[in-house]
């Protein structure tokens, strides 16, 4: 496997995702600073705002992380499947063994349940 084959492709929903959250982190930027220019201070308006701006970035962040996660279980969930498939599919032909094992081990045990028979009557017959 090479390198770049361990990256995936992203997808146009992270795409979007980055350039929103990029467009929305320089102008939520700009618009604080701008308002911190024209006022005298900080406000609690101006606070309110920056929380507010900041709660924005971590959901776009988490957003992001949650589009993330459903691939990677997408592909865990597919190989979880098909290992169960190989399992079963092992699992049935030890069945099988087991099964063929059992009837040749009757079947050597009738016979030698046979013999015996067999050589205790020509002693008794004796």
């Amino acid at each position: 496997m090479t390198i770049f084959e361990q990256f995936r492709k992203t997808t146009f929903f992270e795409k979007m995702l980055l350039f929103v959250g990029m467009s929305v982190a320089f102008l939520g930027v700009y618009l604080i600073r701008v308002t911190y220019k024209n006022t005298e201070g900080i406000t609690w308006l101006m606070v309110m705002a920056i929380f507010s701006w900041l709660i924005l970035m971590v959901l776009f962040i988490v957003s992001g992380l949650n589009a993330d996660v459903k691939t990677e279980l997408a592909t865990v969930l597919r190989d979880h499947m098909a290992e169960t498939r190989m399992l079963k599919e092992i699992s049935h032909e030890q069945l099988d063994e087991i099964k063929t094992m059992n009837r040749l081990m009757t079947l050597q045990l009738h016979a030698t349940r046979s013999i015996s028979l067999r050589s205790k009557n020509k002693k008794n017959k004796k």
